[in-house]
C-alpha cells in the first residue's frame, strides 16, 4: 500500500455546476513543477433538485475526461461516500 502524507483536500467549485475541464492546464503546471501530486480526483454535482452526483474522470465524457485524465497520473480511490457527503 502507498503512503501518503500529509494530505489536504481541496475543493475547487466552479459556478453554475458548468466545468468544462479550463482547469486541466494550469493543474499540469503545478504537477509538473512538483507543486502538487494528485491523488485522487472526484467531481460532485447537484442536479436541480439539489440530488448531490459524484463523478469519476471516465464518467465526464471524452472531451473533459482528456483534459483531466493526463494530468492525474495517480488514482488512489481515498475520497469515499462520507467524504463527498462532507463537501457537498
Amino acid at each position: 500500500m502507498a503512503s501518503y502524507g500529509p494530505v489536504s483536500l481541496v475543493v475547487i467549485s466552479f459556478p453554475g455546476n458548468e466545468f468544462r475541464g479550463e482547469i486541466a492546464p494550469a493543474l499540469g503546471n503545478l504537477i509538473e513543477s512538483g507543486t502538487i501530486r494528485v491523488i485522487d480526483i472526484v467531481f460532485v454535482a447537484k442536479d436541480v433538485d439539489g440530488t448531490v452526483l459524484s463523478l469519476e474522470i471516465n464518467d465526464l465524457g471524452d472531451e473533459i475526461s482528456s483534459q483531466i485524465d493526463p494530468v492525474v497520473s495517480e488514482k488512489s480511490n481515498l475520497l469515499g461516500e462520507d467524504d463527498i457527503a462532507r463537501i457537498s
